[in-house]
Formats: C-alpha cells, structure tokens, sequence
C-alpha cells in the first residue's frame, strides 16, 4: 500500500455480481467491478490509475444499464399526388349552351317518348357529363306557340324531364341535372312561318356555374 491511502475494509462477495459489503454488513451500494479496481488502484498507487479505473467502472455502469434510447427520425413527407393526364380521345366539355332542334332531338307527336333516332346525340352528351363531373347543367324545354300555354309549358317540362331521365339511366347523377319548361315563353325565332316554329320546338343543355 502506498503511503497517504487508508486501508478500507471493504467485504468483496466475490459470488455476488451487483453489491459489496462494508463494516457490520453496511450496504454501501458498489459492484464487484468497482470496488476490485479501486482496490486495485489503491495497491499499485497511482492516482491516475485510481481515476482511469473509476471511469471505466462508470462506463461498465452505463453499458449495463443502457443508454436512452434515441428519438425517432420523423416521418418522411408524403409524396403529392400527381393528377392524372387527361385522356386523349376525353369527351369535350359542355361550356356553352346545346340547342337541339327537331334535326336532333325529336319526340313522340304532342308527347314526351324519346324517338330512337334521337339516342346517339343523347349518349354524346351524357358521356361527356360522366367524365366531366363537376358540370351541371339545366335541361330547358321549349315548344312553338301553337296550342295552349299551360299545356305548352307541361309539354316542355315533360320533355325535359325525359331527356335528364335519359342520362341518368347512362350514369349521370341526378343531383347534377335540372329540369326546367319555358313553354312558348323564349321563342328563338318567328312563329309566323313553319321554320321559325320547327326552331323553338327545342330542348336546351345550359351549362350552370
């Protein structure tokens, strides 16, 4: 032993991995590891040693016990979605008004029957309603003058009711569609001659913004 460093009476259990043991038993809460090499140190005496020794025995405590584990690398940023392309051969969209005459559209005689003839201009326009989904649009009903008003009006409106009844079937959702009759109300062009009438005899596609 070297001179100035006090023999401890330390109790070393060498069975026992975690505790030593002082006078009359006392805990004084040193591992095995620790108390050897300070004991070790004091021996051979060098105060360099004794302090190397303490730090290796700290560094043996951390191992054992562990280091706090280490905080979580943050989620990466979802990446943005890429609206597709629009397609090729897309249907146009419906921006402006539609007017279908008699040479388009064309009804049952003084009814509201959709004529056969009338289901390629229809299926045009309901296509380009089930892939441009967020238009609206109006279905306008219009006769001549001939007649009575009230029973033009009902006519058109009927007609009209016909025509969004159509692209439903198709796959339009009703909520996109109005149905509306004007009767004789907007004439687009004179009731005095054939042609002019043949003209207001129509239906409307009025796109709604």
């Amino acid at each position: 032993m070297s001179a100035g460093f006090p023999l401890h009476n330390y109790n070393i259990k060498s069975g026992s991995p975690l505790r030593g043991k002082g006078e009359e038993g006392a805990d004084i809460g040193l591992n095995e590891s620790l108390s050897v090499a300070a004991v070790s140190a004091q021996s051979s005496g060098g105060l360099g040693q004794l302090a190397s020794s303490l730090t290796q025995a700290h560094n043996d405590l951390d191992n054992f016990f562990g280091s706090p584990a280490p905080a979580p690398a943050p989620a990466p940023a979802p990446a943005p979605v890429q609206a597709p392309p629009p397609m090729a051969d897309a249907p146009w969209a419906i921006t402006e008004t539609i007017i279908l005459t008699e040479d388009a559209l064309n009804f049952s005689f003084m009814g509201a029957d959709i004529l056969p003839a009338s289901f390629p201009v229809l299926d045009d326009i309901a296509n380009s309603l089930a892939y441009h989904t967020s238009v609206r649009v109006e279905i306008a009903g219009h006769t001549d003058n001939q007649g009575d008003d009230d029973f033009n009006k009902t006519l058109s409106l009927n007609r009209a009711r016909a025509v969004v009844a159509y692209f439903v079937s198709k796959g339009v959702d009703r909520d996109r569609l109005v149905a509306r009759g004007y009767g004789m109300e907007r004439p687009l062009d004179s009731n005095e001659t054939e042609s002019g009438r043949a003209s207001n005899r129509r239906v409307e596609i009025v796109p709604l913004w």
